[in-house]
Formats: structure tokens, C-alpha cells, sequence
């Protein structure tokens, strides 16, 4: 049997069916809820459980495992297509007021998006499942002092200039298009915060306050893009480190909690910014934003009366659309996009733009304001229905799989030059409400890339290692025959 498979024997799995048939009855009997809205509810509960609890049973079977995309992505698919929609039966009348303005769906919609979403979960976890055969155990080989100083170094001057270039692009400030990958070499930095991270808390001192002003920068920068995916791409570098080198398995299941206060807070905060963006749209401006809000009393973001924070996991709205835009004839043409993303743009300086979230968005609301995002799985039905759904998910699943054997193997042997490969997918599968191509295919044009430059910068560090042990006895002889 698959090592990855034994948590699937353990009571949990009854523990989510009973969670799932007390909310039926609760429903049921107690709130008089309808029996299928009852039903829908249960199951979404079940959903919700089943991936929460699967993402923790694994890292916690296999701390390694947090370094890969697959526990990520349970969890973000819980959030998102499992609790997300749970505000069409516990939300208050203008949280679901707003969710049917952009778009409405009744019951039986709901199910439909919901069981696209649990067969696609399913089929990915089920593939990737099926690739572990020799997942590695145990935690990263603890790696000396020197090399872990040299490749906090060495991510930090290779990825801050470019981490520097996207800031001042996003602010319109280049004339010209910045080609994508220059923001996946940005990335080294987020490596080089988990390794300072774990430097900090081995060594202390002037570590300390260097891990101090690079997560301050992080913040910062997160804060002034008003993005809550930067503010939450800040912290969990930190969260990672800690990991690094104190693995304890009762921090596993404190991670939900700090992400879920973190994502509270961010939210609260880009909710209040983009509301007066349009008078403080300048660097300092959106400093003064950030200064008015954490200098003032906010409310907590749980008391919001529209419950703005719970509307924005809700996908099940757009997702439905995109199902029916496909079964009347103008299905979407994303998934085209996969074969031009890996195209730089320096060889292709005319190429369009793959932000297919513009489309969608433009074909929902009739405006062209924003980016929408559906998730693979929908992507996947609106692009080519349900064998799009089933041939994209096993896909995802095998690259899952591939990937998170990859970054075991290499992990297992101390290899610190993978860390960026691994919060490439962190972040590929925490954005399942993203798109394909940029959340997968990217990102795996990108990582070759760093495959091949990883695996020349070893061989020639070996090289370079082998003919200095050679060259010793060699001097050494010579030495003596001098004397």
C-alpha cells in the first residue's frame, strides 16, 4: 500500500462523516431547512473537512510535505469551494444579496458547481496519491552554517534587484512591459526569507534584525500593491523557516489559525484601501492610506455587516456562469493560452497578454475594471466541459505528484537550492482559484528552468570541490620534494 494512503484508515474519515449528518439534521430539524438545501449544506461541510483535515494528516504523517503543493492546495480548495459557499446557507441577506448580483444561482446550480469541484479535487488528490509510493520521511538534512549563509546570500542578491524591477513596474513607472519571468527570478527573495528565518533562530544576533527589515520590506511591499496573496506571501516564508529547523508537529495545526488571522487582517486592511485608492493612487499615497488605517480604530472584519471577507471565497457565483456560458455555446479559450505562456516575452516583445481574467470578467459584469478568477476546474468547464474537467485534473494531480516527489528527494539530501522550486508550487497550489496557465504551466516552464540551473550550478560546485581535493596531495608532494 501507498505510505501516503494510511491516513485515509484512520478515524477522521468517520469523524467527517458524522460532522457531515449532524449539520444535515441540525438543518433539518432543528433550523427547518428544506431536505435538499440541508443536503447541500452537509456536504459542503464534508468537503471543507475532508480537505482541511487530508492536508494536515498528510504533512503531519510527512513534515516534508509541507514544501509541496498538495497540502496547499486541500486546503485552499476547502476554503474556497468548500466553506466559501457555505454563505448562500449561513451568510446574512446582504452577504447573499451581493453574491446573486454577481451572478445568482439556486440549488440546484449549487450542487452542480459543487460537485464540479469535488470531482476535480478528488481526481487530482487521487492521481497525485498514486505517484507516492516513496514519499521521503522524517525533515530537511540540517545544513551547516556556511552553506546556509551563502544561499541566503545568494537568493538575496539575485532576486532583490528583480524583486526591485516588479515593484516600480507595478506602479506604471516602466515603459515597457515587464516579461513575466523576471518576476519569477523576484521569488529568490521569498527562499531567501525562509532560510534567514531559519538562520535567525539558529544563530540569533544580527540574523535576528536582518530577518527583521527583509520581513518588514515584504510586508510593506505587500501592503502598498493592496494585495492580501502579498501580505499572506510575506509571512509564509516565516512559517516555512520555522519548520526548517524546529519541526513540531503541534505547530502543524497552528498554521490554519495564523494564516486564517493574517488573511483577516489583510483583508480588512485592501477592503478599506481600495475604497480610497483613487485619491491616494501614488507611492506616498498609499503610504498615508496604510497610516490613516493602522493609526485608526478599525472594526473587526468578522462584524462587517455585507461579511465582505466571506463573499470573497465565495467562487460558486462565477464558477456557475462559466458552466453556462459553455453549455450555450461560447465557451471560454483560456486553456488556449497554455500553448503562448511559455513564449518570453523578449523573444515575442508584441505578445498578448494571457491575464485571462480580464476576458471572464468582461463577459460576467460587461465591464473591463477587474481580473475574476474560477478555479482550475471550472476554467476547465468552460473551456471544453466535462472531459476538459477530467483531463486537466488528472494533469494537475501528475504534476503534483512529479513536483512533490522532486522537492522530497531533494530535501531529504539537504539540498537548499531547491526552496525556490518548492515555494513556486507552494504558491501554484494555494491559487486554485487561479488560472491554468498561470498557475501551472508557468510555473513549470520556470521550473525546468531552475531545474537545469540548479543541477549545472552543483555540478560545477562538485567540480570545483574535486579538483581542490586533488590539487592538495599535489601540492603537498611537491612541497616535500622541495624541501
Amino acid at each position: 500500500m501507498h505510505s501516503a494512503l494510511r491516513y485515509l484508515k484512520t478515524p477522521w474519515v468517520a469523524a467527517c462523516a458524522l460532522a457531515s449528518l449532524g449539520t444535515y439534521l441540525g438543518l433539518a430539524l432543528y433550523s427547518k431547512f428544506p431536505a435538499q438545501e440541508a443536503a447541500c449544506a452537509s456536504f459542503l461541510v464534508a468537503f471543507t473537512l475532508f480537505c482541511s483535515v487530508s492536508a494536515y494528516q498528510l504533512t503531519r504523517q510527512s513534515p516534508l510535505l509541507m514544501f509541496s503543493p498538495m497540502p496547499w492546495f486541500l486546503l485552499a480548495s476547502g476554503v474556497y469551494f468548500g466553506f466559501g459557499p457555505l454563505i448562500y446557507f449561513f451568510g446574512n441577506e446582504m452577504a447573499k444579496t451581493y453574491c446573486n448580483a454577481v451572478w445568482p444561482v439556486d440549488l440546484d446550480e449549487l450542487w452542480s458547481v459543487t460537485l464540479l469541484n469535488a470531482l476535480g479535487v478528488v481526481l487530482v488528490f487521487g492521481v497525485w496519491l498514486w505517484q507516492m509510493r516513496e514519499v521521503p520521511r522524517g525533515r530537511l538534512k540540517p545544513a551547516g552554517d556556511d552553506a546556509l549563509a551563502s544561499a541566503v546570500l545568494i537568493f538575496y542578491l539575485v532576486g532583490l534587484p528583480f524583486r526591485l524591477i516588479t515593484i516600480v513596474s507595478d506602479y506604471d513607472l516602466l515603459p515597457f512591459t515587464l516579461p513575466g519571468f523576471l518576476r519569477w527570478f523576484a521569488n529568490l527573495t521569498s527562499a531567501g526569507l525562509v532560510l534567514l528565518t531559519a538562520m535567525a533562530l539558529r544563530k540569533g544576533g544580527g540574523w535576528r534584525f536582518l530577518w527583521g527589515a527583509m520581513l518588514v520590506m515584504d510586508v510593506i511591499g505587500g501592503v502598498l500593491a493592496f494585495s492580501k496573496l502579498a501580505i499572506l506571501l510575506a509571512v509564509i516564508p516565516c512559517i516555512l523557516g520555522y519548520l526548517l529547523y524546529r519541526p513540531q508537529r503541534q505547530a502543524l495545526q497552528w498554521i490554519p489559525v495564523f494564516l486564517t488571522i493574517a488573511y483577516m487582517v489583510s483583508h480588512s486592511f485592501v477592503s478599506f484601501a481600495r475604497q480610497n485608492v483613487m485619491d491616494h493612487n501614488s507611492i506616498l499615497g498609499r503610504m498615508e492610506l496604510a497610516h490613516s488605517f493602522f493609526d485608526a480604530e478599525k472594526a473587526n472584519p468578522l462584524d462587517e455587516e455585507d461579511q465582505a471577507w466571506w463573499t470573497r471565497l465565495n467562487y460558486a457565483n462565477a464558477q456557475q456562469f462559466a458552466m453556462q456560458d459553455y453549455e450555450n455555446g461560447t465557451p471560454g479559450d483560456s486553456l488556449m493560452m497554455a500553448l503562448i505562456a511559455p513564449i518570453p516575452r523578449i523573444l515575442w516583445p508584441d505578445k498578448p497578454s494571457i491575464e485571462s481574467g480580464y476576458e471572464f470578467y468582461r463577459r460576467l459584469t460587461g465591464r473591463n475594471t477587474a481580473s475574476f478568477g474560477i478555479g482550475f476546474f471550472a476554467e476547465a468547464y468552460w473551456n471544453g466541459g466535462w472531459l476538459a474537467v477530467v483531463l486537466c485534473s488528472c494533469a494537475i494531480g501528475w504534476i503534483f505528484g512529479k513536483i512533490t516527489l522532486f522537492i522530497s528527494k531533494e530535501q531529504a539530501i539537504g539540498n537548499l537550492w531547491v526552496l525556490p522550486i518548492a515555494l513556486i508550487w507552494i504558491r501554484g497550489g494555494a491559487r486554485v482559484d487561479g488560472w491554468i496557465h498561470t498557475e501551472i504551466v508557468g510555473p513549470g516552464v520556470f521550473t525546468l528552468i531552475l531545474i537545469v540551473l540548479m543541477r549545472y550550478w552543483i555540478s560545477e560546485s562538485a567540480g570545483r570541490s574535486k579538483k581542490r581535493r586533488l590539487q592538495r596531495p599535489v601540492r603537498a608532494i611537491a612541497s616535500s620534494r622541495a624541501s
